[in-house]
């Protein structure tokens, strides 16, 4: 077991398995980036071909902090602010279609040189290698609007006036304050806000976010499960069951690799009866431990199939078993156990409200008898599970 841990612990650090999910889902963020990115670009390509003024605030969002770059725009500001939105929107949305604007994330807190302070900020651009940093925490704590809003302020970055890139201090234009381009820059992100939303761009996407996040590090879970252990040739005995139903409780935990640690606890019954009057009754307790990988088969992250993926294990499972026979007038019982290995593979699909349904197969194999019964089991057993995983 412990080298299964420090084996897990390097995988989980080592960056070729963490890129194995950039994009798909996977890691923190994935969707929701994704998301915004196609948010912003639909609205991009709407406010190139816009005509009327853009820089002005809808009724939705009068309340909204998103808006409040708008409200000190005078009627010269909001026509140059719409003028400069549709010339350098039609650039930025082929850039974002060229992959050409990188985007990472960042757990550390963000802060920007401003005079003689530093402050802080949720995202920050680098013009010259056209990439956006983005506060990770923050950006999974925003609505849509807000992320869309924040990522396109910085987008903006990207883009130059007069052959300069517009920043977030000094004036602009008619923007004459010594804040003018954070003003202007502001109102320019506002407005793919209100393309957005007026495109149907929030809601487009809704049932996408809704579903449960495949990044989440906690998964709890319970299964039904049937265990058949097929024919066994070196016996004919009657006490032989070759079927037991029961089911699974497990915990799964998900590093950012696709590799994980899984822990359950399993009971298997069989009952039936034998020569007419006797009652016999078999169960199997205990529980597995071991690793688990994630394999995602689709690559579209923003539909069903795409966040749908497989879980592949291979675990220690130790059972401790036991036997019991009653007729009307006696009983015996005989108790043995069993360590053995076994390999799993689950297909998990998306639900809502953070749950999963699973269904899955897997093979283990065991060795234990019961001498009082003369009834030996050597065999490899296949199982076959459906249940639901609750992520967090």
């Amino acid at each position: 077991m412990k080298t299964v841990l420090i084996l897990l612990l390097i995988f989980s650090n080592t960056p070729l398995f963490a890129s194995t999910f950039v994009g798909n889902g996977g890691n923190a963020g994935d969707i929701e980036r994704t998301v915004t990115i196609h948010q912003i670009k639909g609205a991009l390509k709407v406010l190139s071909k816009s005509t009327g003024n853009v820089c002005t605030c809808d009724s939705t969002y009068s309340n909204s902090d998103i808006c409040e770059g708008f409200k000190s725009l005078n009627e010269t500001q909001q026509n140059f602010c719409s003028q400069l939105v549709r010339q350098l929107s039609l650039g930025l949305s082929q850039q974002l279609d060229a992959n050409q604007i990188q985007f990472s994330w960042t757990q550390e807190n963000i802060q920007v040189q401003e005079e003689n302070s530093l402050r802080a900020v949720d995202a920050v651009t680098d013009p010259v290698a056209k990439k956006v940093t983005v506060n990770l925490n923050q950006f999974l704590n925003m609505n849509e609007s807000q992320r869309v809003f924040l990522v396109g302020h910085e987008m903006f970055h990207l883009a130059s006036y007069n052959k300069a890139s517009i920043t977030d201090k000094d004036p602009i234009g008619p923007m004459k304050t010594p804040e003018g381009q954070r003003s202007l820059v502001n109102s320019m992100g506002a407005s793919i806000v209100m393309a957005a939303y007026h495109e149907g761009l929030f809601k487009k996407y809704q049932a996408t976010l809704d579903r449960p996040a495949s990044w989440k590090s906690h998964y709890i879970e319970a299964a039904i499960s049937g265990m058949n252990l097929g024919e066994q040739k070196n016996t004919k005995s009657v006490y032989y069951n070759d079927e037991f139903s029961g089911g699974k409780i497990g915990y799964r935990y998900q590093t950012q690799s696709p590799f994980g640690v899984i822990a359950q606890l399993e009971h298997y019954e069989n009952e039936k009866t034998i020569l007419t009057s006797i009652k016999a009754k078999e169960e199997l307790s205990g529980g597995s431990f071991g690793v688990s990988y994630r394999f995602f088969p689709f690559k579209d992250p923003l539909t069903f199939l795409g966040q749908s993926h497989f879980i592949f294990d291979v675990q220690v499972e130790y059972f401790k078993t036991k036997y019991a026979l009653n007729d009307p007038y006696v009983g015996t019982d005989a108790e043995s156990s069993s360590l053995g290995p076994s390999l799993n593979c689950n297909y998990y699909i998306p639900l809502e409200l953070k749950f999963w349904l699973f269904v899955g197969l897997g093979v283990s194999y065991h060795n234990y008898e019961y001498k009082t019964l003369g009834l030996k089991y050597e065999t490899i057993r296949t199982n076959a599970v459906i249940g639901a995983s609750y992520g967090f």
